[in-house]
């Protein structure tokens, strides 16, 4: 998830600096103004998931 933060946070920072037509061939979101949100809700649901399957997993070889 923080990964996926970086790489938002970066990517911005970049069009910022880039001249306009650069950075409108550079963006990544094709578009979608709303692109990053959907970006960071993906690697969030990732790492959420990820997170209780650890734990799922610690959980039934603790019983076992």
């Amino acid at each position: 998830m923080a990964g996926s933060a970086l790489y938002e946070i970066f990517e911005w920072l970049l069009t910022l600096t880039m001249a306009g037509a650069n950075a409108d061939a550079y963006n990544g979101q094709q578009g979608d103004v709303w692109d990053a949100q959907k970006d960071m809700a993906c690697a969030t649901l990732g790492a959420l998931t990820a997170a209780a399957w650890l734990t799922m997993r610690r959980l039934i070889r603790r019983d076992d």
